[in-house]
Formats: structure tokens, sequence, C-alpha cells
């Protein structure tokens, strides 16, 4: 991978890689595709600020459910490293599963997610 650009096979690898650490409840695994100042910006707006803050929430909601995510489309720009991934999301937990649809905005930079990272539900 380029330090500068990312090609689209790359832009795609990660998020890939991002989607299967969520689904597979790899904790370390989210974490280490942000960057040590990485930003995630959960649906409600919180922010959670470099690793330890984006470990605590990953972790909180591991112990809570388990995901599944199905990427239906996804939009690249190798110029500024940003994707748009849209996917249908199965959450399970000891009383009920809930499906929701929703949008990704990612911004790759040297393999590694950085600025704010923001999810929106479809509804």
């Amino acid at each position: 991978m380029s330090t500068d650009t990312l090609e689209q096979h790359d832009l795609a690898a990660l998020s890939g890689a991002l989607a299967d650490a969520y689904n597979n409840g790899d904790l370390d695994g989210v974490v280490n595709l942000f960057a040590e100042d990485g930003v995630f910006v959960n649906s409600d707006g919180s922010r959670f600020i470099g690793h330890d803050q984006i470990r605590q929430v990953t972790d909180r909601l591991f112990q809570s459910c388990t995901l599944s995510f199905d990427g239906q489309d996804i939009y690249m720009n190798e110029e500024t490293g940003k994707v748009l991934l849209h996917w249908h999301l199965k959450i399970s937990d000891a009383t009920r599963t809930s499906l929701l649809d929703g949008v990704d905005v990612l911004h790759w930079a040297n393999g590694k997610l950085g600025l704010p990272q923001k999810n929106w539900p479809i509804v």
C-alpha cells in the first residue's frame, strides 16, 4: 500500500477487514485499524478519540451483542482515501435480534482510519 494514496483494491480490502473484525468480535482487529489518534463517531453523535476510547466503546459493544455486517454497496475515492459503505446489520443480544440498514463514511490514510468515522442508520 502506498503511503500517499490507496488504490481501490486497498480501500476495499481495508473496509472488508473492518467489517470482518466487527463480525468476528475481534477487538484488537477493530482497534488496530484506527490510527493512534483516530476518531470514531457513533450513530448518536458520541465521539471516541484514540485507541483507548475506541477499545472501550467497542469492548462494551462486543460484550452486549453479536454483530453481522453484510456490505451492500461501496463507493471509493482513491485520491481522498474515502469510502462510502452501505450495509445491512444484524444485531443479536440475549433477548432479541434487530436488523438495521445504514451507511458508513470511512477515511483511510496510510492504511489506518484517521479522521472522524461516522455511521448513520437509514430510517
